[in-house]
Order: C-alpha cells, then sequence, then structure tokens
C-alpha cells in the first residue's frame, strides 16, 4: 500500500466560507469574500446569483431567498480540473471544528459528538464515528462501480503524511513537539487532533475494504469542484458537505448515508 499522502493547506484560503456565503451570506462577510477571494466559487455565486447586488441595493429579502444550486452546479464545473466524473469520494470535515474543541479524537472516533457547543459552532455533529462508514454498504459500492481508490477528501490541515500503518508524520514542529501533544490532553488550536482522526479513518477504510485509499487535500474550492461531480460520495456534516451532496445528485452520481 503506499502512503496516504495530504497537500499543504494554503493559509490564504483562511476564513474562506463557500458554504456560508451559498446558505446564510450576509454583507459584511459577502464584501469581505469577494475582495480577497476575487476569482472563488463564492464570489462568482455572488455576482451571478445577484445576492450581492441585492445586499447593496439594500433589500436583504431578496438576498436571502433559496440558495440557487443550478448555478453553484454551473460555477463548480468551470472549476473542475478533471478526473472526478469516475471518483469515489468521501468528505471528512476537519481542522477548526476539530482542532478548536476540546473532545478527545478517542471519542469522535467512538460516537457522534456535538462538537464546540458553542455560540460560534452551536453543537454540530460535524465529524462522523467509525461506525458511520461501517453503517454504510462501501464494499458493494466499489465492488459495483468497479473503483480502484477511495479518495478521502479534507481541509484546513496545514502539511501531513500518513505511513501505511496509520502513523501520522507532520511537518508541524520537532519530534518532541509531536510526542508531547499525542500524548497530552486535548489541547485547542491543535492541527495534531485533525491529523490524528483523519489517519484513523484511513486506516480502518484500508483494514476493512480491499481498495486503495488516498487522501486529497487542496483549496476549498478545488475539493468542492472535485467533490460535486463524483460518481459516489460519502458527506460529512456542515453545510459545505451538504451543498456538495447536492451538486453531486445534479451531476447524477450516489450520494451514501446512514
Amino acid at each position: 500500500r503506499r502512503n496516504l499522502t495530504c497537500d499543504y493547506y494554503h493559509r490564504s484560503w483562511h476564513m474562506y466560507r463557500l458554504g456560508d456565503m451559498v446558505i446564510r451570506p450576509r454583507m459584511s462577510g459577502c464584501a469581505w469574500h469577494v475582495r480577497n477571494f476575487p476569482a472563488s466559487i463564492a464570489t462568482a455565486y455572488l455576482n451571478r446569483s445577484g445576492v450581492l447586488a441585492a445586499m447593496r441595493q439594500g433589500t436583504p429579502r431578496a438576498a436571502a431567498r433559496p440558495p440557487n444550486l443550478a448555478l453553484l452546479h454551473a460555477i463548480a464545473g468551470e472549476h473542475q480540473v478533471g478526473g472526478a466524473a469516475r471518483a469515489f469520494a468521501v468528505h471528512l470535515r476537519v481542522g477548526d471544528v476539530i482542532d478548536n474543541d476540546l473532545t478527545p479524537v478517542p471519542k469522535l472516533l467512538c460516537r457522534s459528538v456535538l462538537l464546540g457547543g458553542s455560540d460560534k459552532w452551536r453543537g454540530r455533529e460535524y465529524t462522523r464515528p467509525l461506525s458511520y462508514y461501517e453503517s454504510l454498504p462501501l464494499a458493494d459500492e466499489i465492488r459495483k462501480g468497479n473503483f480502484s481508490t477511495l479518495t478521502l477528501v479534507v481541509g484546513g490541515i496545514r502539511g501531513w503524511n500518513v505511513d501505511a500503518n496509520g502513523q501520522v508524520q507532520t511537518g508541524n514542529g520537532s519530534a518532541g513537539w509531536r510526542r508531547r501533544h499525542s500524548a497530552a490532553p486535548p489541547q485547542t488550536h491543535n492541527p495534531w487532533r485533525s491529523c490524528a482522526y483523519v489517519a484513523s479513518v484511513a486506516k480502518y477504510l484500508q483494514q476493512r475494504l480491499n481498495v486503495e485509499v488516498a487522501v486529497r487535500s487542496s483549496d476549498p474550492d478545488s475539493d468542492f469542484a472535485f467533490m460535486s461531480h463524483a460518481k459516489v460520495y460519502v458527506p460529512s456534516g456542515g453545510g459545505f458537505s451538504e451543498l456538495v451532496a447536492r451538486m453531486v445528485s445534479r451531476s447524477g452520481g450516489r450520494v451514501l448515508r446512514a
């Protein structure tokens, strides 16, 4: 089995919120996205849907209408590089929702957990325990679709590698730093927690399924376009992942849920 690797997650995408801009746009957030991400899917959607214009004209009700999913799907297609038409994609919502929470990673893997519980996160179920993936007909879908690779799509983690035994090898800090954070109680803003969660899910799926497990971590727009045109898709929690599920359905793909 090949080593699992993640590309470097660019800090320039920090605070980019595609799901929020489509599902619940706000004037301040919209203007900020247009200014800081002019070539993004979010900016294209805000401009072409008329949401930004409605906000600037002082008609927030018009901006609050249901998302234009057909338009979003078309924009995602414009950003698609290729290779997703036959992909079996599994989205893992990691990054801030795990790293800024104090829930131990083993607990996230064992049962459903409402992360955060603060005003910011409102206690949402962003991650899935291993039992969630056990309940899905993944092996049947792989066999029927003749897939050779299952792609875990993650984001928000800096740079890391996972060897074939599921051991995280990250470039964030020294070996001593990694040792302390792997053994220490959970700490906020600790990217090791996301790495450990992804590594555990990847190792579990490798052991359960006779298929190569690859890990993809690109910028949010590239990941959104890639997943939106997958043939089979397994969503995680959160609005971004749900938007992808609706895009997959529009592309004629199959969305697997427990």
